[in-house]
């Protein structure tokens, strides 16, 4: 973990933030617009159960009656690369996790992010895709009897949601703490130039 974490803050700038936040924003204008909207119009107006929040396991068994051929087709793709998007996305958070607390210029945060606060936003990643595994199954080869699997992915699916507010909550905290070192830093700078 830690050589993970410290390759993470060695290899954090502006410009490999910006490149995954560009394959992000790619495979988020992909999964809306062209993966999506041929699920909805198969499954006769029904959101992907990814997508869809609140979900409970009532919810999922209700809606993979309307999952015919055509939508378990068009859900396969979905899948495969929304495999990639929650990747992307935790690598995104994770280097800008990173950058800004190198910004911040706290001892203390630098290590915190050495031995493993950059790596946090790789937790709703594993959620993610534990949440497709079971969605997929749940779609594509439905077993005989699955409420079980589906209270088991509807509670997995909220805990994502709920990982996301963590993730966010620190992104401002950082966020905060790169602009209060910052301006710490300019403020030492004009007392030591006057």
């Amino acid at each position: 973990m830690y050589r993970i974490s410290s390759w993470i803050m060695q290899v954090a700038t502006w410009r490999t933030v910006f490149a995954a936040f560009v394959l992000t924003a790619i495979l988020i204008a992909v999964i809306t617009n062209v993966l999506i909207p041929p699920i909805v119009a198969a499954t006769g107006g029904l959101d992907p159960f990814d997508i869809t929040f609140p979900l409970s396991a009532e919810d999922i068994l209700a809606g993979l009656d309307r999952y015919n051929a055509e939508a378990r087709e068009a859900y396969l793709i979905f899948t495969i690369v929304d495999v990639f998007f929650p990747v992307s996305s935790g690598l995104f958070s994770s280097l800008l996790y990173a950058q800004l607390i190198g910004l911040s210029g706290f001892a203390w945060l630098v290590t915190a992010g050495n031995r493993g606060l950059v790596l946090l936003p790789f937790v709703p990643t594993l959620i993610d895709l534990i949440e497709n595994v079971g969605f997929h199954i749940l779609i594509t080869s439905p077993p005989t009897e699955p409420a079980e699997l589906a209270a088991a992915t509807a509670i997995v699916h909220g805990a994502k949601l709920q990982a996301m507010g963590v993730l966010w909550a620190t992104m401002g905290f950082l966020i905060a703490s790169a602009l209060i070192g910052t301006i710490m830093r300019r403020r030492n700078r004009s007392k030591t130039q006057a």
